[in-house]
């Protein structure tokens, strides 16, 4: 028996020099391409200005000779791995915009943090964005900013698993030769598998639930932006691993492209532009950590530069950008180079700048531009006709204060037979409400709606509240997602009932009905507690979907034995 102990003894210890002697061989042969971004590389490298920010403290009021564009984004934005705030593209970008200019023109405040994703970052914007009235927002995508579903099963490897229920992973998250033994073990299950589980489980993510309730939001940035008449811009960086060939994870440049180009969001795509067919492996910060590196970003940099650079060409652009989109200014439109060159001229409406030629919007109509100062404000005026002048299109007017900010706009479709105003779109800001008005005419009977907008947000005790309208707060598909999956089936509360029906009801007032219905869809699938299905029943009957409406009853007939749905619902 002390021969046996002895003997466990001396492989133990064996095992352990080997070990030990594996690590200290890998770290020599490894270097650097083992190194993490952990909590002692942030402790080195970041600071945070006092607006939480890893940039200069920025003031709140924004200078009137400034384009200031507000970048939104995750980690890869923020700049870790590195190591100079200066060398993060946000940075390196707005030293390019104002390279050579005798005075500042561009401002670039990088509101990114490590680990937001994209409803973070709405909260962001909603909570402090606005409050720096930016002319533009940027949004740098990257795959992981989509919500994964819990029940999507799309995660950790069993390998991993292993690992982390023991309690050795904390012990173990630096050697260099776990490492090496944890990513052969996954590569061994990618091979018995037949697919890599990280990309894998991205693209199946992009397949599921989880792109319907991203899309809402992309809605709520997007529509926010639109409303306040801020310039907006998507960057999709792509996932720093294939760049060369076989690039793993298409399907997330695809859904972007497509939701940019059904929303009329400018994007642009890093992955087309300046990564594909690149190595990237000296783009990355670590084989380990696959970040952008400084060379990274300036790629990213110059990129987004290439496609901004036009802005440079006006020098009043911030007093006048809401007249025209995005696409017009960086594509050097003759009618906005030449109110740029009139915006210190401009007086009353008795000297108005007027654009002298009739711009062509296309083959069968013109465009023509005045704009007069009118007290502190300034006064624009579009107006599209018919290229024989004779039949007036449409009308655009707005007022905007003087520093460029919206303050209101009104535009008007006309009948081309009877020249009369068949629609009126009527938006104001006053007293932090967005007053919209549209009115339409047709066989001389005329409907009007009216709508009170916030698309803003404050933080109290009880949490973040956003939204849209007045009254109307934002519903998180997020968080009612899980709200609804962990309700017990032996609940029987009416009142919860009627306030999950009611929270249905948010999404379809939104038009966000594909994400409702996908989510109900999936909720279903997991046979949730008895009342949550009778909610979605209730809003499939008051939504006029009644072949579901129908299924549901046959499918759960139980539930529906004495129905708890109480009626009048508010």
């Amino acid at each position: 028996m002390k021969n046996v102990l002895t003997g466990l003894t001396l492989l133990l210890v064996s095992l352990i020099l080997t070990a030990v002697a594996g690590e200290g061989i890998l770290r020599v042969l490894n270097g650097d391409s083992g190194k993490l971004i952990d909590k002692k590389w942030f402790d080195e490298f970041v600071t945070y200005n006092a607006q939480g920010h890893r940039d200069h403290l920025h003031e709140i009021t924004k200078d009137r000779d400034k384009f200031r564009i507000l970048v939104l984004g995750d980690s890869m934005t923020m700049g870790s791995g590195i190591e100079k705030m200066e060398n993060t593209y946000p940075k390196k970008l707005e030293a390019y915009l104002n390279k050579g200019l005798d005075q500042p023109r561009f401002e670039i405040i990088n509101s990114a943090r490590p680990g937001w994703n994209t409803d973070t970052q709405l909260l962001d914007l909603y909570l402090n964005g606005f409050n720096f009235q930016p002319d533009m927002v940027f949004l740098a995508y990257y795959h992981n900013d989509i919500p994964t579903p819990d029940f999507l099963e799309c995660g950790t490897t069993e390998v991993e698993q292993v690992f982390n229920n023991s309690g050795l992973d904390p012990l173990l998250k630096n050697s260099r030769l776990y490492k090496l033994i944890k990513l052969r073990s996954i590569r061994l299950e990618e091979k018995i598998k037949g697919s890599s589980y990280f990309t894998g489980c991205i693209n199946k993510t992009y397949n599921s639930l989880g792109w319907e309730m991203e899309k809402v939001y992309l809605d709520m940035i997007t529509r926010a932006l639109k409303i306040r008449n801020i310039k907006f811009m998507i960057g999709v960086l792509p996932l720093m691993h294939q760049l060369e060939k076989n690039y793993p994870v298409q399907i997330v440049h695809d859904k972007m492209k497509q939701y940019c180009k059904e929303r009329a969001v400018d994007c642009i795509d890093f992955y087309d532009e300046t990564f594909a067919g690149k190595d990237e492996s000296g783009i990355v910060f670590s084989d380990q950590d696959r970040h952008i590196n400084a060379r990274g970003a300036e790629m990213v940099a110059q990129a987004l530069f290439k496609k901004l650079a036009p802005l440079r060409e006006y020098e009043r652009l911030p007093l006048f950008h809401r007249v025209f989109t995005l696409n017009e200014i960086l594509s050097k439109n003759p009618m906005a180079l030449s109110m740029d060159q009139s915006m210190d001229e401009m007086v009353d409406e008795a000297k108005p700048f007027v654009y002298s030629k009739n711009f062509p919007l296309d083959e069968n109509n013109l465009l023509s531009l005045k704009a007069w100062k009118a007290g502190d404000n300034y006064q624009i005026e579009k107006v599209a006709v018919s290229t024989d002048l004779k039949v007036k299109r449409s009308v655009m007017a707005l007022t905007l204060d003087n520093k460029g900010g919206f303050l209101k706009g009104t535009y008007e479709t006309y009948d081309p037979q009877t020249q009369e105003i068949d629609y009126k779109d009527h938006l104001e800001f006053k007293e932090n409400l967005f007053h919209h008005t549209q009115t339409t005419a047709s066989q001389g009977k005329q409907r009007t709606f009216n709508f009170t907008y916030k698309y803003n947000g404050f933080e109290d005790d009880a949490g973040v509240h956003l939204y849209i309208d007045k009254g109307y707060p934002f519903e998180s598909p997020k968080t009612l997602l899980t709200a609804l999956v962990s309700i017990p089936k032996s609940e029987k509360d009416p009142e919860l009932e009627k306030a999950i029906y009611n929270r249905f009801l948010f999404f379809y007032r939104y038009n966000w009905v594909t994400f409702i219905e996908s989510l109900f869809d999936n909720v279903l699938q997991l046979k949730p507690a008895p009342l949550v299905v009778r909610a979605i029943a209730r809003a499939y009957s008051e939504t006029g979907n009644m072949k579901k409406y129908k299924k549901l009853l046959e499918r759960f007939p139980k539930y529906f034995a004495s129905p708890a749905i109480v009626e009048n619902v508010q």
